[in-house]
């Protein structure tokens, strides 16, 4: 008689993201998530070669190892969904153990689009001047809490995040210069992007 050992599915922290556009609507609660890249917390410290791991819609297809999800998986459930591991021995396939895990889908904070306008106040009338972008917080954020704000001078610097700027003290090189923000949510860590339209009369 064959002993066939039992694996241990170890558990998963819950997945969560944040709302995107890459499926075309950046507030519908769906992302993609690539569960292959979990396979190695399943397994542990166990052989990958002698044990498979899949991912089931519910408890019962994970207990049968019917209809695997693929390895990147698009949430069908709004928000969150709980998904169920299989782990089972190569060898003997009656010999597994599941766990599950949360997708959660944190949507993305309200920003709002807006203004600073300010005098040319350093006697030179170029239409240049040192502008405190956090004067405009409230606006960018609609005076939600849990709200902060970064400052980036390209859209692509704000889509990166990357190159952020001082917000308290910024020189415009145009006028009127666009600079566009992170309103962030601080308790998800989730952002969307607003616009904050630099305005000087000389």
């Amino acid at each position: 008689m064959h002993l066939f050992n039992t694996p241990i599915a170890n558990a998963i922290a819950d997945v969560e993201v944040c709302d995107n556009a890459l499926d075309g609507d950046d507030s519908n609660g769906i992302v993609t998530t690539t569960l292959v890249d979990l396979t190695a917390t399943v397994l542990g410290s166990q052989d990958p070669m002698a044990y498979t791991v899949t991912f089931h819609d519910t408890q019962a297809d994970a207990d049968s190892g019917d209809n695997p999800l693929p390895d990147d998986y698009q949430n069908t459930e709004v928000d969150i969904e709980e998904v169920f591991v299989r782990i089972e021995n190569n060898l003997n396939s009656d010999c597994f153990d599941t766990t599950s895990f949360n997708i959660i889908v944190n949507m993305l904070p309200e920003s709002f689009d807006t203004s600073l306008f300010q005098c040319d106040e350093d006697g030179i009338p170029e239409g240049f001047t040192l502008f405190n972008l956090t004067e405009a917080n409230d606006a960018l954020t609609g005076g939600i809490p849990d709200r902060s704000t970064k400052f980036f001078t390209s859209l692509v610097d704000a889509q990166n995040d990357e190159n952020e700027i001082d917000g308290t003290s910024f020189s415009n090189w145009e006028n009127p210069q666009t600079i566009y923000v992170h309103v962030i949510d601080n308790i998800t860590g989730c952002y969307s992007i607003a616009e904050l339209l630099l305005e000087v009369s000389a």
